[in-house]
Formats: structure tokens, C-alpha cells, sequence
């Protein structure tokens, strides 16, 4: 079946009932259903994130106050391979750069300020107009300047160090949505695998927020692979939707490594080209029966519009439809869990921290031992 299938089935059962309201009951019984529960097919396998390698050559020039950012002629050199790239080096926070400046005006200081997002960047002789998605005032950026996500509010600086990597990950796209951008349906990372180092995020280490890292680490100083992930916030491309972004921390600095994972997310709405998922149970019946007990509520409610709705009990109508949907979902539920079982083994005890003979060779482990 088919997307015109359904609502065709749904729109055939009420009279006066056009296609864009078939359409949207049936987009809304998949919606409803969608939130039942973590389904199996929810679960998708081998995401990747991408940590690209750290640039820091050259020197940056900032000014307090403004959103533009100017690099150097090395420093221009050492992000031109990477403008174009996965990930790019500009873009909306969690899909292109972050930098960070070092606090003096001598260009031998560490880089320890807060970090920016590169928004836009200029690699060309001709002037880029940029307006800030979230809005504000355009900027044009001459070639070698960065537009920054916020005012940089830090001293005035000139020929200062910097480091330009990840920190903030945007979820990567979903396969089930047919869209290239971050998966706006992304419920949460289940599990995480760096391959290269021997080791698995997971559990606790997935549900960090932000207030635990700042006790951590409040200058963000822990640089070399990521072994937490944590909430950081949300953003918006426009045309695509929203997504949640994550902080990966230590910020991965260290290699360009590819993170492999499993995580849950929405499919998208249903389309032409967007069915439901092929499962060994009965997911279609239950979302054309969910579109009926919605089509019955309409039909209740238009009975005084439309004398073709007056023949019929749509009272009994839905009783009937709810019996029905009550009895596909508990079947179906009940295939799901067969499936994939919720309940799966944790790692448990005091060390928590991977223990891959890679990873324990290669890092300081001492700050993990309680």
C-alpha cells in the first residue's frame, strides 16, 4: 500500500470528506501513533557523526563587540581545504565550525575563551552578503572574515591563536526521511562507538546536560576524544525544521574519527514518496483504523454542515472504530516487542569508563576512577 491508499480508504467511509482533510487524519493517525511508543523500527543503525581535524594555524583578529571575525593569510590557507567539506567549516550551530580565541593580544595564549559558531565565511575576493538565519542585520564579509553566531565578547585582539573544530553535533540526517539535512524527527542516541580507539558511549555518558558539564569543565579545557555526550540546545534551518544539538565533550580534537551509533528518531510524514514502515505486522490497518476514530470526531462535529453526515450513528461508528484500534494496537505492540526487546544489558559498577584495550593504552583514565 501506499500513502493514497489510506486516506483513500478513510475518505471513502465519510461522506462530504475531501482529500486534504482524508490527507491530513491520516498524517495525524500516524503522527498519533508515532508517539505510542519507542517502536522498533525507530531504532536506526550506523548514524555517524564526523569529527573533522582541528585547524590552528595562523592567527585571528577580533574586535569586542562585533560578529565579525578576520583570519590571516595562513590562517586562510588552513581553512580553504575544509570549506567545502562533511562537515563544512560554516553553517548553522551543530552542522558547520566552532572557534575559539586565545585571551591575550600576544598570539602565544592558550585558546581558552568561549566558543563561537562560524555561521558564514568568505574564501572568495568577492564581497558575501550574510544575514544570520535566526535573523538580525546583514553583514558583508570581505574575503578571510568569519560571521560569528553571537558578538564576540572577549578583549580586542589581534594576531591571536585560535582553534577551529566540532565541539556541537547536529544530529546526522535520517534515512527514512529522504532529506540530507540533521533528522528534525531525532529522539536520542542510544549508543555511541568511537571504532578507531576501542570504545562505546553509552548510557549516563548519553544524558549529560549542561549544568554537569560546567562543573566538569567550565573553560571546556578537555580536548582529545569525546567520552560524554551532552544537551546543548536547539537549531533551525530554515525550510528543513528544527533539531536538537549535542555537545560532545572532551571536544575531539585529537583525529578526524568517524563516531558510529545507534539512535532513535521519527519517520517523517507520510507522502508519495514517504510509506509506512514494512513490518511483519499490521502497522497500516492500525493507522487507517486511527484515521477513522479522527474521521468519526469530524463527522460529530459536522453533522449540522453537511444533511449527508445525519444517516448515520458516527457515536457507534467510532465505539466501534476505538474497539478495533484498541485490538490492532495491543497485537501490534505485542509483534514490536518481539522484535526488539527494550530490556538489554548495561555495564554496570563503579568503572563505567570504556574499557577497549585501545582506549585504555592511549588516554589518562585516572580523572574517570571514582
Amino acid at each position: 500500500m501506499a500513502f493514497v491508499d489510506y486516506w483513500s480508504e478513510v475518505q471513502g467511509d465519510f461522506p462530504r470528506m475531501d482529500q486534504a482533510l482524508a490527507q491530513r487524519l491520516t498524517q495525524r493517525a500516524w503522527r498519533n501513533i508515532m508517539d505510542l511508543r519507542q517502536w522498533s523500527f525507530n531504532f536506526i543503525t550506523n548514524m555517524q557523526w564526523f569529527t573533522p581535524m582541528v585547524i590552528n594555524a595562523g592567527t585571528i583578529a577580533a574586535t569586542f563587540n562585533t560578529t565579525i571575525v578576520a583570519l590571516d593569510a595562513t590562517a586562510q590557507a588552513a581553512v580553504l581545504p575544509f570549506v567545502i567539506g562533511n562537515p563544512p567549516f560554516a553553517g548553522p550551530t551543530g552542522v558547520g565550525y566552532q572557534i575559539r580565541l586565545g585571551s591575550l593580544n600576544t598570539g602565544i595564549s592558550t585558546p581558552v575563551g568561549p566558543l563561537y559558531s562560524v555561521l558564514a565565511y568568505n574564501a572568495s575576493s568577492t564581497v558575501l552578503p550574510f544575514t544570520p538565519p535566526g535573523g538580525g542585520p546583514t553583514v558583508n564579509l570581505t574575503q578571510g572574515q568569519i560571521c560569528l553566531d553571537r558578538p564576540y565578547g572577549e578583549t580586542t585582539v589581534t594576531g591571536a591563536q585560535y582553534l577551529a573544530y566540532k565541539a556541537y553535533y547536529a544530529p546526522p540526517n535520517n534515512p527514512n526521511t529522504n532529506s540530507a539535512m540533521p533528522a528534525t524527527g531525532f529522539f536520542k542516541w542510544t549508543t555511541l562507538r568511537n571504532v578507531a580507539q576501542g570504545y562505546d558511549i553509552s548510557g549516563k555518558r548519553l544524558l549529560y546536560t549542561q549544568e554537569q558539564l560546567n562543573r566538569i569543565d567550565p573553560q571546556r579545557a578537555g580536548i582529545q576524544d569525546a567520552y560524554i555526550v551532552a544537551q546543548w540546545g536547539r537549531g533551525t534551518i530554515p525550510g528543513a525544521g528544527d533539531y536538537p544539538i549535542f555537545e560532545a565533550y572532551p571536544h575531539p580534537t585529537s583525529q578526524a574519527t568517524t563516531y558510529v551509533g545507534t539512535a532513535m528518531c521519527k519517520w517523517g510524514d507520510l507522502s508519495a514518496g514517504m510509506d509506512i514502515p514494512s513490518m511483519p505486522y499490521a502497522l497500516s490497518d492500525l493507522v487507517v483504523t486511527r484515521a477513522k476514530v479522527l474521521g468519526c470526531q469530524w463527522a460529530m462535529t459536522n453533522v449540522g454542515t453537511f444533511p449527508e453526515l445525519a444517516g448515520a450513528n458516527w457515536v457507534a461508528a467510532q465505539q466501534v472504530y476505538d474497539r478495533d484500534y484498541k485490538e490492532q494496537r495491543i497485537q501490534c505492540i505485542k509483534e514490536d516487542d518481539e522484535i526488539n526487546p527494550l530490556t538489554g544489558w548495561t555495564q554496570d559498577g563503579k568503572f563505567d569508563f570504556p574499557l577497549g584495550g585501545e582506549f585504555l593504552q592511549s588516554h589518562d583514565i585516572s580523572s574517570l576512577v571514582p
